[in-house]
């Protein structure tokens, strides 16, 4: 073909393309009012623009510029579309016959204001016309090219708004069954920089007999790629409020998810959750299923088929969801992350769930009594019914460490408020279980045990009770003190529960190499007491405490002890009562023991310590106060009818002399401190003491100071022989007396007296001092003769009668000082000396030297 053809056959056309436009233009003039008219029915709305243009160009279509649409007043003032062009394509065949008919709508860089009012009702679907009637909105084909919508939400407590950018959209005519193909892609609280992460595509069916939009039919694919459900939260204050504020979501979550039946009763197909929960910066959890809320009027029970896989979270975190929040508790904690895997199906009061959860990565810790170190087994697995009033839980599982604890029961709440557990092992090594209870860390654990228990508790009353049936069997068991000495070992024991009470029997152990049997009764696990009997034939005291004050060869022979243990308010507390016929302590041997004491958190109470020994008898009480720190004790003892005369033999007051006689000793003391040096500085007391009818042996106290008695004015060697009165005094190896008492005030470990008072059958001997409990002393005495001796003493030494008393007795004091047992006793020569010269010079009346107050006292009886 030549060029000057061609270039007629473009011509052509172009004349022919003039010759349409023209044509159509003046169609489409002639029918702008109609054309107008279906705008707005399309668009159901009053709409606006500026000009109106037909082209042939891209296609025979009009193209509205600066297209304005009006909202229903009813939901705002502001344009409901405000669009930069509106392009509608023509249909052919209607073109052909004369008439205009648009076959799709085209909106460019529109943006579209949906609001949702505070009754429900939404914009885009125009106000009801008539009960049971709706006017809908773009009744034909429409696209949505670079758009943006703003939505608001008024139908809530706190108004959401979200912007919706980078929106297409296509939505087709309706098919031959009333359906319209529905694509949508945009912008959907996006990580920055990604464009486009929500997409929908698929079928809706508006339908005029629908009362609600929320009642279409649907079958749609939703999918959504990094979904940021902070900035959501951000706009949306309900999902802040009762999701993000525990779920702490931190990443980008993805979702898929097929959608049929309607908005108001969807059924959710194949769902794929994926993202970072819980604060962690990895993806965490992944949820897969599908969920059935075609049923009911607002889904209050949607049917579930899914599965849960959560790795990675703390248990805190968990503790802030709702639900599991009162489930956990507050004594419970972990370090480390659990992970846990979950399979749900069926319904809310239909559910069946089977759950496990890992826990060996983390350290749990409940309160002061468990402590799991990290990498030691442990896991939970659940099998779990929830009905509508009841939780049935079958088949599960509870390991730690080497105990599988089955677990089986019922949780309801109708017709009664009750939990019923059936627990069961099939035995368990106790060794290593020290690591995880903190009460028995300084213990090594040997042994085993083995439980079936069937647990059961009401929970309508105010104070419910607690029933528990089975039994529990402990043998070979072992105990070692790993800070000490001590050991229980071969320890077996049977408990029987017999439903508010359980009872010890065949307890029998070894506490070092003392045999032990205990028996007892636990009455009311709520509020527990255990009443118990314990004997043992023989029991060292070595075994109960290396710490007690005691020699290797120390028992107590035929021990009974019967008492209750207390657990009121969590606070323990024990009273109990120990006897023994006989037995020994550091070699000293006893009789009869029996002790009735009380002791709680806060103070031991020692009702009564009595015991015979010696020929005599000790009974003392006393409290200590054990929580201050202070530490106050107050104690009351009494001693009577005590023989010493065994005491050198087991030298209990490392005296230098061996003494026998009955003592009689009352103390009572009270004070403070938290150590020995403390107690003794604060203590505060009184004593009186009575020794009768004694010998100290080894002693001539009259012999040792007369012998010391040197540089008086005429007197010379008074311990020399002489009369026979004189030397059957001097020559007696002991000292037999009648009486030794003192009254005695206590004050920072000091023992002090004013009022000594020692009758032998040779003379008395009346003083005052102290005994310090480091072993020091320090005493001013005097010793009066007896006349007899007395007299032969002056017949040798003439001037030895300005020491006379009134009753012709010879009056001589003396010191005694030192730190036992190296005590010295002295004559005060001074004051002998200066009694001697006054009598020579005449400066005092001869033999009228005064005598102590207590001896004048004495004298007076």
């Amino acid at each position: 073909m030549g060029r000057k053809p061609l270039a007629a056959g473009l011509v052509g056309l172009a004349l022919v393309a003039i010759v349409l436009d023209l044509s159509l233009n003046r169609l489409v003039q002639t029918n702008l009012p109609s054309l107008r008219a279906q705008i707005a029915t399309a668009l159901g709305r009053e709409l606006a623009f500026d000009d109106l243009q037909f082209s042939v160009w891209r296609g025979i279509s009009l193209s509205a510029r600066n297209l304005r649409v009006a909202d229903d007043p009813h939901f705002a003032a502001t344009p409901f579309i405000e669009a930069k062009e509106l392009r509608m394509p023509l249909r052919w065949g209607a073109l052909l016959r004369g008439k205009v008919e648009i076959s799709k709508y085209v909106l460019k860089e529109p943006e579209i204001q949906i609001i949702r009012s505070e009754s429900g009702d939404l914009n885009i679907l125009g106000r009801p016309v008539a009960q049971g009637s709706q006017t809908y909105l773009f009744t034909s084909a429409l696209e949505v090219e670079n758009g943006k919508i703003d939505f608001v939400d008024r139908s809530v407590k706190a108004p959401v708004e979200i912007t919706v950018p980078n929106l297409s959209m296509e939505l087709s005519d309706y098919d031959s069954q009333g359906g319209r193909r529905l694509r949508i892609t945009a912008s959907f609280f996006s990580v920055p920089g990604q464009e486009k992460n929500f997409s929908l595509d698929g079928w809706v069916k508006p339908s005029a007999a629908a009362r609600e939009w929320s009642s279409f039919p649907i079958d749609i694919w939703i999918k959504t790629d990094g979904l940021l459900i902070t900035n959501l939260a951000s706009a949306v204050p309900v999902v802040r409020d009762r999701i993000t504020s525990y779920l702490d979501i931190v990443g980008p979550v993805v979702l898929e998810a097929r959608v049929r039946g309607s908005v108001a009763h969807p059924q959710i197909h194949g769902l794929k959750l994926t993202g970072a929960f819980f604060g962690s910066t990895k993806n965490n959890v992944m949820l897969t299923g599908d969920i059935d809320c075609s049923g009911g009027e607002s889904c209050p029970d949607p049917s579930v088929d899914a599965r849960i896989r959560l790795s990675a979270v703390d248990l805190e975190r968990l503790r802030k969801i709702p639900f599991l929040e009162p489930a956990l508790p507050q004594e419970l904690s972990a370090e480390g992350p659990l992970s846990l895997r979950a399979e749900l199906a069926g319904k809310r009061t239909d559910l069946k769930v089977h759950a496990s959860v890992e826990a060996s990565g983390s350290v749990v810790r409940f309160g002061r009594w468990l402590e799991k170190p990290r990498r030691m087994p442990a896991s939970l697995e659940l099998n779990i019914m929830v009905q509508k009033d009841k939780t049935v839980l079958k088949n599960s599982l509870v390991r730690l460490h080497n105990l599988k604890l089955g677990i089986s029961g019922v949780f309801e709440s109708a017709p009664q408020q009750r939990f019923a557990l059936d627990l069961s092992n099939e035995g368990f090594e106790l060794a290593g279980w020290e690591k995880i209870l903190p009460p028995l860390s300084r213990y090594r654990l040997q042994g085993n045990t083995v439980f079936t228990l069937s647990v059961a508790r009401s929970l309508a009353s105010r104070h419910p009770a607690l029933t528990v049936q089975g039994r529990w069997s402990f043998a070979r068991v072992s105990i070692h003190d790993q800070e000490s000495s001590r050991r229980l070992a071969d320890g077996n024991a049977e408990i029987v529960f017999t439903g508010d009470e359980a009872r010890l029997i065949d307890s029998s152990f070894l506490l070092g190499s003392s045999p032990i049997k205990l028996q007892g009764v636990l009455h009311d696990f709520i509020d527990p007491v255990f009443r118990y009997a314990l004997q043992s034939v023989k029991l060292k005291l070595s075994d109960i405490d290396d710490e007690l004050p005691s020699q290797a060869g120390d028992v107590i022979m035929d021990v009974q002890g019967t008492g209750e243990v207390r657990s009121g308010d969590g606070r323990p507390a024990m009273q109990g009562a120990v006897s023994s016929s006989t037995g020994s302590w550091h070699g000293l041997p006893y009789r009869n023991l029996n002790i009735d004491a009380e002791w709680s958190a806060g103070a031991i109470k020692l009702k009564k310590l009595s015991f015979e020994s010696l020929g005599g008898n000790l009974v003392a009480n006393g409290n200590f106060g054990i929580a201050e720190k202070s530490r106050p004790f107050d104690l009351s003892a009494r001693i009577s009818n005590l023989e010493l005369k065994n005491f050198p033999k087991y030298n209990l007051f490392n005296f230098p002399y061996s003494v026998d006689g009955s003592l009689g000793v009352a103390v009572e003391l009270h004070g403070k401190g938290e150590s020995r040096t403390e107690m003794r500085q604060t203590v505060l007391g009184k004593a009186r003491l009575e020794l009768a009818r004694g010998t100290v042996k080894n002693l001539n106290l009259a012999g040792q100071i007369l012998s010391s008695v040197n540089g008086l004015p005429g007197v010379v060697n008074l311990a020399s022989a002489g009369t026979a009165e004189k030397e059957q005094v001097l020559a007696k190896k002991d000292t037999v007396f009648d009486r030794l008492e003192a009254a005695f005030t206590i004050e920072g470990g000091r023992l002090s007296t004013r009022n000594l008072n020692w009758v032998t059958e040779d003379y008395t001997v009346a003083g005052e001092g102290w005994f310090d409990l480091d072993r020091t002393t320090r005493w001013n005495a005097t010793m009066v003769m007896q006349p007899g001796f007395s007299k032969a003493l002056v017949e040798e030494h003439k001037n030895l009668r300005f020491l006379l008393d009134r009753s012709g007795r010879l009056v001589i004091p003396f010191r005694a000082e030192g730190t036992f047992p190296r005590v010295q006793v002295k004559p005060d020569v001074r004051r002998l000396a200066e009694s001697i010269q006054k009598g020579l010079l005449g400066l005092d009346t001869p033999a009228r030297p005064r005598a102590p107050a207590a001896q004048q006292k004495q004298k007076s009886k």
